[in-house]
């Protein structure tokens, strides 16, 4: 689902080791005319450990990319 300048909605269900996975990216306005991201991500790892494993991996990926972003 796509509303445009406020929510992205998606589901990966092909091709990972993970099962379950869908995530929600909400836009708004920060009061300095930029905009904030409220990013929510939920899966379960197909094998044991594998979810856990992926969480740490994708949250420092997540948030080095979003830092670069930041002005």
């Amino acid at each position: 689902k796509v509303v445009p300048n406020e929510l992205i909605e998606y589901k990966i269900s092909k091709g990972s080791p993970l099962k379950n996975h869908k995530g929600t990216m909400r836009f708004s306005e920060n009061g300095d005319g930029g905009s904030q991201l409220h990013y929510v991500i939920e899966f379960e790892g197909k094998l044991p450990l594998i979810g856990p494993a992926v969480k740490a991996g994708l949250g420092q990926a997540i948030s080095r990319g979003l830092n670069k972003l930041k002005l």
